[in-house]
């Protein structure tokens, strides 16, 4: 779990410093904003907008499993789900304001979005329902869909680009795994 945790957080890191900090890696991370120019109408557009009402339920159905789990008497599953979210949640919102992207020319963005903090959420919140609750795999599949449309509307509706969705499950990766070291 400890070379989990490190991988997440080498390859988090690495993807940071790739997309961001080099003309390259700006440059893809801009070109990811024209990709599939065919999924970008205003429809698809008024169905991106629910990535955030995907993201609260999946949140909300984190938070009923996991305090089904402590009721259930599963207390160290409830609470390992809960530190995830909380841990996620703001881990995300830190790194929103200390990472830079620097101005390395045509291709930068003067905000930082790097990691997408609904895509990492989204994914945090499967994986405390997951932890909490014994389920099916198609409701596995169904969760795990739901991140995939949270991550691709995100990238789709220009909230993001690839790198902040691609950075988003190493980010929760790494907090699962040191949670999961911790427990």
């Amino acid at each position: 779990r400890a070379a989990a945790a490190g991988g997440y957080i080498v390859a988090f890191v690495a993807l940071f410093l790739l997309a961001a900090w080099t003309p390259t890696g700006q440059f893809l991370d801009a070109s990811s904003l024209s990709a599939l120019p065919l999924l970008r109408s205003e429809g698809w557009m008024t169905l991106y907008s629910s990535r955030g009402l995907v993201a609260i339920g999946l949140l909300l159905f984190a938070g009923l499993a996991a305090g089904w789990a402590m009721l259930a008497g599963r207390i160290g599953d409830g609470l390992r789900g809960a530190v995830l979210l909380i841990a996620t949640a703001e881990v995300s919102r830190l790194l929103d304001s200390a990472l830079v992207r620097p101005d390395l020319g045509d291709f930068a963005y003067p905000y930082n979005t790097f990691p997408s903090g609904h895509t990492a959420i989204s994914l945090a919140a499967v994986v405390t329902i997951v932890w909490a609750l014994p389920l099916s795999r198609g409701v596995d599949w169904l969760l795990i869909a739901s991140v995939l449309f949270v991550g691709a509307a995100s990238l789709l509706s220009f909230a993001h680009r690839a790198s902040d969705i691609v950075g988003a499950p190493m980010l929760t990766g790494a907090l699962v795994s040191v949670i999961a070291l911790m427990s």
